[in-house]
């Protein structure tokens, strides 16, 4: 078991005035969920977990743009927020807020940093949203989307060391769920049992008919639905072809991202300084995936992708380059080892909201099988650690 965090530290608490503080008035038990809603796979995912398990889910979006970023106002986000409304029994609240256009987003990279400031804050202010609306309208469990690669961590020289995008990992979660306590309030992820590409999988199978409302490219611009430019698109429509599904359901054009991506190359394991960092060994995780993906999509297949509607020998120049693209890029990749594909994780279920738990359980089970405990133990023995060491001032988690 590791051993919590080594370095120092002092809790003072000063009040400048003697004035009490309020009581805080526990929001009633209702059994009401409320789900922070963006259209990518995973709150697409938890929506319809949500309205499979329980009554009238609230789905809260927070619209806030980021100069030069244009995600936030395109057309195919207002599409997607009016169709969720449309298809499922939720209630649909839009956040609006300024805040993310308050600072120079890139700053930090110049200055040596990895991370940009929406990396950090973004999901702060979605929890935000969330708490407010959740309070407001009598819903105490709140959930925000953490998939399993954001709980991937180590120990350094006696310090745990998280992914990057630790704002949204379970061990977070469970830190501002124990800040929640006095409310009644609950915060947890739905899909911190599963990988990237098996909530994926869930969106296309079993909420199939949310598949086309997927909207995961912040690249995006203008008109388009996704950029089909950047490896998450490559990612994304590789696990749709895997499914003996077309990425242009979700708006993905198929011939502009292979001509784009055609110098992509996997991510294999290194030895030299990082590569052992959670960020490292996410990224070849998610590499891995792209090359299963590659494994189950023959070309033939994608050749009938890109000739559809038109039949298996009407391809032109653009999609016989495009084919091309895809042939060598399959080729490239599995020229290298593949890794088994990951089941999902039920060791990560004890961290789940209990009013869903078992509901979530079952869902999983139907659909992966499970992975080695051992492939994680360490990663939720260490988050334990964190999250005592965190809460430890305000008397612990529970």
């Amino acid at each position: 078991m590791p051993t919590a965090p080594t370095r120092p530290r002092t809790v003072r608490w000063r009040c400048e005035e003697s004035r009490a503080l309020p009581a805080l008035t526990p929001v009633p038990e209702a059994g009401r969920c409320a789900t922070a809603f963006s259209g990518g796979k995973d709150s697409l995912v938890q929506t319809g977990l949500l309205t499979e398990l329980t009554r009238r889910p609230v789905l809260v979006t927070t619209t806030s743009p980021l100069p030069p970023m244009e995600d936030h106002l395109t057309q195919r986000r207002r599409l997607v927020l009016s169709e969720i409304a449309r298809r499922r029994d939720v209630t649909l609240i839009e956040v609006h807020s300024d805040y993310r256009a308050s600072w120079e987003n890139a700053f930090p990279r110049r200055r040596g940093w990895s991370v940009s400031v929406n990396e950090v804050t973004d999901t702060h202010l979605y929890f935000a949203s969330l708490l407010a609306v959740g309070s407001a309208l009598g819903a105490p469990h709140l959930f925000l989307a953490s998939e399993a690669e954001v709980q991937e961590n180590t120990e350094m020289a006696g310090q745990i060391v998280q992914h990057p995008h630790f704002m949204y990992s379970a061990v977070t979660q469970r830190a501002l769920q124990a800040l929640l306590r006095p409310t009644g309030m609950r915060y947890c992820s739905l899909t911190s049992p599963l990988h990237s590409s098996q909530v994926q999988t869930l969106l296309w199978t079993r909420y199939a008919d949310l598949r086309d409302l997927q909207y995961s490219c912040w690249k995006v611009r203008g008109e388009e639905r996704a950029c089909s430019r950047c490896p998450q698109c490559l990612r994304l429509a590789l696990g749709a072809l895997a499914l003996g599904d077309a990425p242009g359901r979700m708006g993905i054009d198929l011939v502009q991202l292979l001509v784009s991506m055609r110098g992509w190359r996997p991510k294999s394991a290194g030895t030299g300084p990082g590569d052992d960092l959670p960020r490292a060994v996410t990224d070849r995780g998610l590499a891995a995936q792209v090359a299963s993906s590659f494994e189950r999509t023959p070309v033939g297949r994608v050749a009938r992708v890109l000739a559809h509607p038109r039949g298996p020998w009407s391809l032109g120049p653009r999609e016989l380059m495009a084919l091309a693209c895809y042939a060598r890029l399959r080729r490239r990749t599995l020229a290298q080892p593949l890794r088994s594909r990951p089941g999902w994780r039920p060791g990560f279920l004890r961290l789940v909201d209990p009013l869903v738990r078992q509901g979530v359980a079952s869902v999983y089970e139907q659909h992966f099988a499970a992975e080695d405990e051992t492939a994680y133990t360490s990663i939720l023995g260490r988050g334990d650690a964190l999250v005592r060491w965190i809460t430890e001032p305000i008397g612990g988690e529970c």
